[in-house]
């Protein structure tokens, strides 16, 4: 996080004091074959970054996805746990979510990360895990794949139930009656 806060211009000890070197934020690499070269000519986001009041860990696993609308959807986890070494700031209450951003710019420039959100303004709760995108073969919607929890997710946990649901393609948001359960505990 404190190189994410030095390329933006940002004070790390503002930002993400409670454990500066160890916590992570985004930023995403474009690249271009050079054929002169014979080698990629690489671009870098803007960094994505949360403070720990936001997310304890800072903001990890991204997932990207380009949309049909030409957005590029970014999904990354956060999470809420509280570690004495850490020193974080995160409210004891803090919610647990899935956090996005997007760019409309090809990748250059990303959105200041907010919690995710199914079509109907409702909030996607999930654990700190791992999600995926995955489009379609048979119809070419875009799916993501992860755990959606209640409120009371804690960190990695729980890692369950299991849940799918398709994307929309203008505003990057989760199809809310598209929401499935695939397996749960």
């Amino acid at each position: 996080i404190d190189v994410g806060c030095r390329l933006a211009g940002l004070d790390v000890n503002v930002v993400f004091p409670s454990c500066p070197t160890l916590h992570c934020c985004i930023v995403v690499a474009r690249g271009k074959y050079n054929k002169e070269t014979e080698r990629y000519d690489l671009t870098f986001s803007n960094p994505v970054i949360l403070s720990d009041l936001r997310s304890s860990r800072g903001i990890d696993e991204p997932i990207l996805a380009e949309l049909e609308s030409g957005r590029i959807l970014l999904v990354m986890r956060g999470s809420n746990v509280r570690h004495r070494p850490w020193k974080t700031r995160i409210d004891r209450s803090a919610p647990s979510f899935k956090w996005y951003a997007y760019s409309d710019d090809g990748g250059a420039i990303f959105t200041t990360a907010e919690p995710w959100h199914f079509d109907d303004r409702e909030v996607i709760y999930s654990s700190a895990t791992i999600s995926a995108f995955r489009r379609s073969s048979k119809n070419g919607k875009l799916y993501w794949f992860g755990n959606i929890t209640d409120h009371t997710a804690h960190g990695n946990w729980p890692r369950f139930p299991l849940c799918m649901a398709e994307v929309n393609e203008e505003s990057g948001l989760l199809k809310k009656e598209t929401y499935t359960v695939i397996d749960t505990r």
